[in-house]
């Protein structure tokens, strides 16, 4: 039996080059509907992105509009 998969991160998604900085706002609204028993629920949204919290902090608050 093969154990479950943890999909990839929004990061893992970015240095392949599968996602875009502007898709963090689709994976941060993806973690905000998360059921409150999922475990990924209470993970830092910083960690569940797969972001140290300096990587996060820049591409959610100081990247262009």
């Amino acid at each position: 039996m093969n154990a479950p998969t943890t999909p990839p991160s929004f990061a893992d998604e970015l240095r392949a080059g599968r996602a875009a900085p502007a898709d963090i706002d689709d994976h941060i609204e993806r973690w905000h509907d998360l059921p409150d028993d999922d475990p990924d629920a209470t993970t830092a949204i910083y960690d569940y992105l797969g972001l140290t919290w300096d990587e996060y902090r820049i591409m959610a608050y100081e990247r262009p509009a």
